[in-house]
């Protein structure tokens, strides 16, 4: 099911960065991905690695709960029913209040049009499923560690 990925960066400018709030608690990531299998695996290891975890099924549920919680990051599958990652991704980026969290793209969908289209929506990566859960370690920490990463490309073997 994950098994490597490519990555694309698209870095964000410091007036989109979201000052983290000074707090004991963990980051938050907000999983949104219909297959069930798919948002168990991503929760499971957000979570080991010391990340709080929230999750929604759809692009609907996505943008709802993501202005109700204020996730500090989300993972967006691209292709959902009722309303894709791609409008919510859009719908998300329209909402001051969370416009700049980072959005992730995690897809099986590999043709460049669509990394195209989701970093144009405004996501911030685009992560192609089968995923290598290291290099989302370092994407997902890129964005809510210390950022010193910021601008860089990853590519599957980690450079």
């Amino acid at each position: 099911m994950f098994a490597s990925a490519t990555y694309e960066n698209k870095q964000m400018p410091e007036s989109m960065l979201i000052p983290r709030q000074t707090s004991d608690l963990p980051p938050t990531v907000l999983i949104v991905e219909d297959d069930e299998d798919n948002r168990l695996m991503l929760k499971i290891m957000l979570e080991m690695w010391n990340y709080r975890v929230i999750e929604a099924e759809n692009g609907e549920e996505a943008v709802v709960c993501a202005q109700e919680r204020r996730p500090d990051l989300i993972l967006m599958d691209l292709k959902m029913q009722l309303l894709s990652g791609l409008e919510a991704t859009r719908q998300i980026r329209r909402s001051a209040e969370i416009a700049a969290v980072p959005i992730i793209f995690v897809s099986g969908c590999a043709e460049a049009g669509y990394r195209r289209a989701a970093l144009d929506a405004g996501g911030n990566e685009y992560l192609i499923k089968p995923i290598v859960f290291e290099h989302l370690e370092q994407v997902v920490a890129k964005y809510l560690g210390d950022g010193n990463a910021a601008g860089t490309v990853l590519s599957s073997d980690g450079n």
